[in-house]
């Protein structure tokens, strides 16, 4: 009977165990041509599973780093950014919880789109712009889907616009 309480005891404990000797690595993932495409810190939580925690890096099939963030318990916290194949700067998203606001960037570096993500879905109001930094584009998102009036502008005359009217994702009205 001690046997048999003492392997119990022992199976238990394993998943504690392999935390305290292995509590974090890196995980890598690679291209069919063998480079590298993520590098993402991993940390085994109580119940001995895996979850992202610490640096995520990811590149593209050349090597070029395109994204750079960090995870938090399994979600992304802190600024994420991803680069254009040149380097420069794509957008930037600063998430708490997986939730954050965001910008993407023309390639002068003037702002193209700002909004908040939800996970990898946008959510509530959008806007995007064109390299003259007029607004190009304003509306709603709930549940990664464009929702009631989205307003178009025009570039060249900051009067002339359309709104054009959403649910679910689907257009509802015509101009």
């Amino acid at each position: 009977m001690r046997s048999l309480v003492l392997i119990a005891i022992l199976f238990c404990a394993v998943p504690l165990v392999r935390s305290w000797v292995e509590p974090a690595e890196v995980r890598y993932t690679h291209w069919p041509n063998g480079r590298t495409r993520s590098a993402i810190r991993v940390e085994r939580n109580s119940s001995g599973t895996l979850d992202r925690h610490g640096s995520a890096l990811l590149y593209d099939e050349e090597g070029r780093l395109q994204v750079r963030g960090e995870f938090r318990d399994d979600q992304r916290e802190g600024r994420w950014t991803w680069f254009r194949p040149d380097g420069s700067v794509d957008a930037i998203c600063d998430y708490s919880g997986d939730r954050g606001p965001s910008r993407s960037f023309h390639p002068d570096g003037s702002v193209k789109t700002e909004g908040v993500y939800d996970g990898d879905a946008p959510a509530g109001t959008w806007t995007e712009y064109y390299p003259s930094g007029r607004p190009r584009l304003r509306g709603h998102y709930v549940d990664g889907r464009r929702e009631g009036e989205w307003t178009a502008y025009s570039d060249t005359d900051p009067q002339q616009s359309m709104t054009v009217r959403y649910r679910n994702g689907e257009r509802i009205d015509a101009p």
